[in-house]
C-alpha cells in the first residue's frame, strides 16, 4: 500500500549523515526543526449568515472573512453547504484508493497521467523529504469522467460544492479590497482548478521528516477538509503554531495570487504538514487558480507587486525550483526591493525558514536572536511536495550565518547588516534567502566548539568578534578544520591598530564586568534616561537642556528614534504635533538647530496607527478618529504647515528609512549644523 520510501530513502532515513571529513554528527531535530508548537483553533466564521442573514450580519461576516485573511491568512467556516454526508463519503472513497497497492496507484486509470505523486525525488537530506502521496486531480478530469463510480459521484459532488464555496468567498474578499468580484467567476472556469487527495503514511521519523515541507501556495485560495488526526502547522506572528482540528469546519487559506491581488491586503501564509509515527492523515483540497493568461494586478496607486500572467508566475516558479530548490516568491515592485530585502532579514512577513529551533530545555545551544529566514513556498497547499509532473517542491535553500561573539554582538551583527544590504537585488528577486543567527556572550570554550559544530552541520558561515586571542585563534582552527567559511571582524582591526600605537590591546569583551566604564559610557546613561523623561512632549520646560528634538505628528518613530540616538550619547526630546494642541512656546524660544522634523506618507502611517490602535485594544470610535484616513491626512498638512513656518527645522522623510537610516541623516545634519554659526536656511526634505 504504502510507497517504497523506505527503499527509496534508505541512504537519508538509516545511514547517519556523516561528514568522514569533517567528523561532525548529524544534527539534532530540535536544531534543525521546530518540535515544540502551540496548538490553536483558527477563526471560526459561520457563513450561513452571507446566504440566509439580514443586512448587518451579512456585513459582519463579510468584515470577518476579510479579517481573517489579512491577520492570519488561515481561517474556518461552518455551515458552508457542503453536507458531512458528502464529506465522509470522500473521506471514506479516498482511504479506499489509497489502500490500493502502489504499483496499482501508480499506473491508475481513473485519472490522467501523472496525477500520482509521492515523496520528493530530489531530496538530499531528512529536510526536504515529504513523506507523503497524493493524486492531483484537475476538475476537467472529474467532469469529463464518464466512468460513474461512487468515487466519480462523490469527487463531482465535492468540487462543485466547493467551487460555489471558493466563488462566494473570493468575492467577499474582493469586495472588502476594493476591487471587481466579476474577476473569479471570468478567469477562475472549472477547467483551471483542481483537487488534490492527500495521505501521509506512519513515518519511521516523525521528528526528523514532514509530511509536507513548508510553503505557501501559488493560487488564490484553498479549501481544505481534513481528518481529526491534526499535523497541519502554519506561522503566526513569527513562530508556528499547530491547528486544532475541528470536524465541523473547513479550513481557508489565502493564497499567492490574492496577496499580490490584494496588493498586500490578503496574506499567504507559510504552512506546513508534520508526520506521526503510528497514524495515517488523510486531506482533501480544492485550489481556486484562474487561467494561464489571466493577468494578476490591483489597482491600487501603489502597487507591491508588478504585474504579471499566471502562465508567467508558474513558469517562474518552476524555473527556480529547478535551479534554486525552492520557489522566489511574487515579483515584486522595483520601488519595494529595499523594504522586502530588509523585511527578510529582520523576521518580518516575508521571513520564511526550515531552521526553527525548539523551545525545549533539552535542544541543543539555541542563538538567541535569528533573523533573515528564507521565503519558501511551494505549488500547492496541504499536499505532497514531490512531484513526476511540473509541480514540485519548492524547498528551501537557505544560506546560514553565524554570527558569534563574547560581548553583545552588536559589532558583528551591524557588520553582516551591513553587508547583506549590498544583495538584495538577489535577495529579493533571486532569491538567495539567508539566516542570520547570533550568539552573545561567549566566554567558555565548550560552548564555542559546540556552536562552531553545530554551524558545521548546518554548512554555515561563522563570523565572529572574539576579544580574547585564544577564543579567536580556536575558531579560527576549528573553521579550518572542519571548512567553515570564517571571518574574523575584530582580529584585524585590533592588529592594525596594535602595531600602529606599538602596544598590546587588552583581550576584554566590550561589556563584560571587568571592562573599564568610562566617561562614554556614563554620557551615554545620562542621555538614555534624560530621553525617557522626556519623551511624548513631557517637561516642555527642559527642551533647552535637549541636544536634539524631534517633531513630529504621532508614529511618525520619534520615540524609537530618540532612544536609537539616546544610546549614541544624544539627550533628546520629542514633541507631537496633534490637531487642537498647541506647540509648546518653549520650542520656538530653543536653538533652531536642534529641531528636526519627520514626515510619512499618509497611507504608510494610516496602517500603523490602524495596529496600535488594535494592539491597544482601542474602540472602533477612536479608531476613527486616530487611523482614518482623512484625520492622518489633516494632522500632517498641520505638520506641513508647521514646518513651513520654521523653514530652519530640516525635514525628514522617514517612510522608507529605517531608524538607523533616520539617525544617520539626523546626527549629520546636527554636526553640520553645530559646526557652522551662521544659520543656515535649511527647507528640502531629505
Amino acid at each position: 500500500m504504502d510507497p517504497p520510501f523506505n527503499e527509496i530513502y534508505k541512504t537519508l532515513l538509516y545511514n547517519q549523515i556523516t561528514n568522514t571529513e569533517r567528523d561532525v554528527p548529524e544534527i539534532p531535530f530540535s536544531f534543525s526543526v521546530t518540535a515544540v508548537v502551540e496548538e490553536v483553533e483558527l477563526p471560526v466564521i459561520d457563513v450561513s449568515r452571507l446566504i440566509h442573514g439580514a443586512e448587518k450580519e451579512r456585513e459582519k461576516c463579510k468584515e470577518e472573512i476579510a479579517r481573517a485573511s489579512r491577520e492570519w491568512g488561515f481561517f474556518q467556516v461552518i455551515n458552508h453547504g457542503i453536507s458531512m454526508d458528502v464529506l465522509e463519503k470522500m473521506r471514506q472513497e479516498q482511504i479506499r484508493v489509497f489502500r490500493e497497492p502502489f504499483d496499482k496507484k501508480s499506473k491508475s486509470e481513473k485519472f490522467s497521467a501523472g496525477s500520482y505523486r509521492w515523496g520528493t525525488p530530489s531530496a538530499t537530506c531528512l529536510r526536504q523529504l515529504s513523506w507523503s502521496e497524493a493524486f492531483h486531480v484537475p476538475m476537467t478530469d472529474i467532469s469529463n469522467n464518464k466512468d460513474f463510480t461512487t468515487l466519480s459521484s462523490t469527487m463531482e459532488k465535492f468540487a462543485s460544492e466547493s467551487e460555489a464555496l471558493a466563488y462566494m468567498l473570493a468575492e467577499v474578499l474582493a469586495e472588502k479590497s476594493g476591487q471587481k468580484s466579476s474577476f473569479f467567476k471570468e478567469n477562475c472556469v472549472r477547467n483551471t482548478c483542481y483537487l488534490r487527495m492527500n495521505r501521509y503514511p506512519p513515518c519511521p521519523k516523525p521528528s526528523e521528516v514532514y509530511g509536507l515541507m513548508p510553503h505557501t501556495d501559488s493560487d488564490f485560495l484553498t479549501i481544505l477538509y481534513q481528518d481529526q488526526v491534526g499535523g497541519l502547522q502554519l506561522i503566526k506572528d513569527d513562530r508556528w503554531i499547530a491547528v486544532k482540528p475541528n470536524p465541523r469546519a473547513l479550513i481557508i487559506n489565502i493564497g499567492d495570487l490574492f496577496q499580490a491581488w490584494s496588493n498586500g491586503m490578503y496574506k499567504s501564509v507559510e504552512h506546513r504538514v508534520m508526520t506521526n509515527p503510528t497514524v495515517e492523515r488523510f486531506s482533501t483540497a480544492y485550489f481556486m487558480c484562474p487561467s494561464y493568461d489571466a493577468v494578476i494586478e490591483c489597482s491600487s496607486d501603489c502597487p507591491a507587486y508588478r504585474n504579471f500572467s499566471f502562465r508567467e508566475f508558474r513558469q517562474q516558479v518552476q524555473e527556480d525550483v529547478k535551479k534554486l530548490g525552492f520557489k522566489v516568491g511574487l515579483p515584486s515592485s522595483q520601488l519595494n526591493r529595499w523594504n522586502r530585502a530588509r523585511s527578510l532579514r529582520s523576521g518580518a512577513k516575508l521571513d520564511r525558514t526550515i531552521n526553527n529551533e525548539s523551545n525545549s530545555p533539552t535542544a541543543p545551544m539555541r542563538p538567541i536572536e535569528s533573523s533573515s529566514r528564507s521565503d519558501i513556498s511551494t505549488l500547492d497547499s496541504d499536499v505532497s511536495s514531490s512531484s513526476n509532473g511540473d509541480n514540485q517542491t519548492d524547498m528551501t535553500a537557505a544560506k546560514s550565518i553565524y554570527i558569534v561573539s563574547d560581548g553583545t554582538g552588536w559589532t558583528a551583527e551591524h557588520a553582516v547588516n551591513a553587508a547583506l544590504g549590498q544583495f538584495d537585488y538577489c535577495l529579493v528577486d533571486r532569491g538567495c534567502p539567508v539566516n542570520t543567527h547570533l550568539f552573545s556572550g561567549i566566554e567558555d570554550g565548550e560552548k564555542l566548539m559546540e556552536i562552531i559544530k553545530q554551524a558545521a552541520r548546518e554548512g554555515a558561515m561563522v563570523i565572529y568578534t572574539l576579544a580574547d586571542p585564544s577564543m579567536a585563534e580556536a575558531t579560527m582552527r576549528a573553521c579550518k578544520l572542519w571548512k567553515i567559511p570564517s571571518l574574523d571582524i575584530l582580529g584585524p582591526i585590533t592588529d592594525s591598530i596594535s602595531s600602529h600605537l606599538g602596544t598590546n590591546p587588552s583581550g576584554l569583551s566590550r561589556g563584560i564586568t571587568n571592562s573599564s566604564l568610562n566617561e562614554d559610557y556614563f554620557k551615554r546613561i545620562e542621555a538614555i534616561e534624560f530621553t525617557i523623561k522626556h519623551d511624548d512632549g513631557a517637561l516642555p520646560e527642559n527642551l533647552e537642556k535637549a541636544d536634539i528634538v524631534l517633531v513630529g505628528v504621532s508614529r511618525t518613530g520619534k520615540t524609537p528614534l530618540s532612544t536609537y540616538l539616546a544610546q549614541k550619547g544624544y539627550k533628546v526630546s520629542n514633541v507631537p504635533i496633534v490637531n487642537g494642541v498647541d506647540l509648546p512656546k518653549t520650542l520656538f524660544e530653543i536653538d533652531p538647530r536642534k529641531v528636526f522634523g519627520l514626515m510619512i506618507n499618509p497611507v504608510v502611517l494610516q496602517g500603523i496607527r490602524e495596529a496600535r490602535a488594535k494592539s491597544l485594544g482601542l474602540g472602533s470610535s477612536f479608531k476613527t478618529k486616530y487611523s482614518e484616513l482623512g484625520s492622518v491626512k489633516e494632522e500632517l498638512e498641520l505638520a506641513k504647515r508647521i514646518f513651513a513656518e520654521n523653514p530652519t527645522w530640516p525635514v525628514i522623510e522617514v517612510t522608507e528609512s529605517a531608524i538607523e537610516e533616520t539617525a544617520a541623516v539626523v546626527l549629520r545634519l546636527y554636526d553640520e549644523r553645530q559646526s557652522n554659526r551662521a544659520m543656515p536656511r535649511i527647507s528640502k526634505s531629505y
